[in-house]
């Protein structure tokens, strides 16, 4: 935003938000001049993506006790992300469905050996096609999470990244 601060009556924030004060007429041009601000400072910092994993865990080590000990390093956010972890051999136990009113979240069971586990993907519906037309075992990055629904509670993952091995 300091690129464009001659449009703006006053800006600031932080890493996680901003905020800014603008004169109406002065919209347009601010709308140019900060997407060409953009563009240019993605060319100079292109990035390949990256996910630091904290800890690969088989399904097997994933119950209600690890989730609840897991649970204790709360409250989690920006600065204190929910723990990343993966689990690899990892196969589609029944194929991957999109969920939600719109459909946009995705919802799949992964096994590995003789455990299942499910799976939720928000705003990945796009993953679906392509997660069942995979073949062979499955490298995930997910968050696992205690869901708990009509006072039963069992151990899901919030799905971050998946790939074919």
């Amino acid at each position: 935003m300091g690129e464009c601060e001659d449009r703006l009556v006053r800006y600031g924030g932080h890493a996680a938000a901003a905020g800014l004060t603008i004169d109406e007429g002065q919209l347009s041009h601010f709308r140019d001049d900060f997407c060409e601000a953009v563009s240019i400072q993605a060319k100079e910092h292109a990035l390949e993506p990256e996910i630091v994993i904290d800890a690969e865990v088989p399904f097997g080590q994933l119950n209600l006790n690890v989730l609840d000990q897991i649970d204790m390093l709360a409250p989690f956010g920006e600065g204190n992300p929910r723990p990343l972890l993966c689990s690899t051999d990892v196969t589609l136990k029944a194929p991957a469905t999109k969920m939600g009113k719109s459909e946009r979240h995705l919802s799949v069971q992964f096994a590995q050996g003789n455990k299942t586990i499910r799976a939720v993907a928000f705003n990945a519906a796009d993953w679906c096609e392509e997660l069942n037309e995979t073949d062979g075992p499955l490298r995930i990055a997910y968050r696992p999470v205690i869901n708990e629904f009509r006072g039963y509670k069992n151990v899901e993952m919030h799905l971050v990244d998946w790939k074919s091995v």
